[in-house]
């Protein structure tokens, strides 16, 4: 049984990472989507993963771990959350390469059709458009309009970056309306579906599955 132990993050304490999103709930409703596909995921022998808006580093290096061949790549905009990243692959002995930028913005032409996994847990939380800028710990949960401003622009970014058999794995919240969303998702070209859910507080969390449809 394939299992993803999850990663040494002892270091987020740290006075320099108070800017950082501390692995919760949805992180872990991620790490356990991801370990429930693993068999999936090793079939298609991934050369390329990403995570957009890597955090803490917690998935990247967990994904690191569990695919030793791959190239996994981590964005994120806050430059702590970047440093955060590297130091958790470092303490988890793993090779992630960090690049600041925001979402795939600097990476996006050349990763054009490369990327064969990608995974993001982005800012979900239904606020006003006006909360999403910036770089510190708010801009890791304010998602504006319905929660979905970020979530849309990373889904756009995957009709670009995705390989022919590439998958990509979406954190989702109630406010989210996934049941209007999935569908959305789908006019733009993609098979969708859940493959976990859960309720964690106030929060219902969804993790949705993306892949190009096959002509």
């Amino acid at each position: 049984m394939f299992k993803i132990k999850t990663p040494d993050t002892s270091h987020l304490k740290y006075e320099e990472f108070e800017s950082v999103y501390d692995p919760a709930e949805d992180s872990f409703l991620l790490l356990d989507a991801l370990e429930q596909e693993l068999p999936l995921i090793h079939t298609l022998n991934p050369l390329i993963v990403v995570e957009v808006g890597c955090g803490s580093g917690v998935i990247s290096s967990a994904l690191s771990t569990c695919l030793p061949a791959a190239i996994v790549l981590s964005t994120d905009l806050n430059p702590a959350a970047c440093r955060a990243t590297q130091v958790t692959a470092a303490a988890n002995k793993v090779q992630v390469q960090v690049v600041r930028t925001d979402i795939l913005s600097t990476l996006s032409d050349r990763l054009r059709g490369q990327v064969d996994l990608l995974v993001c847990n982005p800012p979900y939380v239904a606020t006003e458009d006006t909360e999403i800028s910036g770089t510190g710990l708010p801009a890791s949960w304010a998602g504006g309009n319905l929660g979905l401003v970020i979530t849309r622009r990373v889904v756009e970014s995957l009709r670009e970056v995705l390989s022919e058999h590439g998958i990509a794995y979406l954190v989702l919240e109630q406010c989210n309306k996934p049941e209007t969303y999935i569908p959305e998702m789908e006019e733009l070209g993609f098979d969708c579906s859940t493959v976990i859910s859960r309720r964690a507080g106030r929060e219902l969390l969804y993790i949705v599955k993306l892949s190009r449809r096959k002509r």
